[in-house]
């Protein structure tokens, strides 16, 4: 459960996602992967809702689906951290049976504060490093899946 302040903002932090503008931070609390799946993207889908609902159960984040496609198997989700920053996960098709998953932290200041999806557009430029949970938060997904998902080499 997210506060009032956090669930109006959130939509706009997503979009605009100002903590990926520079180059330079981005990569200081992003991670990206490919995934080879065998199924169809609606299987992917369901699989995904799936497996949210089991981490939802055990988690301390707050996990919500933001956006789904089941066609092309594009799913945007949103996960809140319980100070209620805004982290993103992104699953995106790239081939035939490959999804690009992107996940990452939109904004310097938590979503609880007023007008912090403004503000943080001013502070794109602030560098902070989210200690690997955006990588661990993928690899939690993904291990909670109940498909074969293999990783493609970078």
């Amino acid at each position: 459960m997210v506060t009032l302040s956090t669930g109006l903002q959130a939509p706009v932090q997503a979009l605009m996602r100002p903590s990926v503008w520079l180059p330079c931070c981005n990569r200081l609390h992003q991670w990206s992967e490919i995934w080879n799946v065998s199924c169809s993207s609606n299987e992917l889908v369901d699989a995904i809702l799936e497996a949210i609902r089991s981490i939802q159960r055990e988690s301390t984040e707050t996990w919500d689906v933001h956006k789904v496609c089941r066609e092309t198997g594009f799913m945007r989700l949103f996960v809140f951290t319980r100070l209620e920053w805004l982290d993103v996960i992104e699953i995106s098709p790239c081939g035939e049976h490959s999804y690009q998953v992107v996940s990452f932290s939109s904004g310097f200041l938590p979503l609880f504060v007023p007008f912090a999806c403004v503000i943080n557009l001013a502070l794109f430029w602030v560098p902070f490093y989210d200690m690997r949970i955006n990588e661990r938060r993928t690899d939690l997904l993904r291990s909670s899946i109940n498909l074969p998902i293999s990783l493609q080499d970078s």
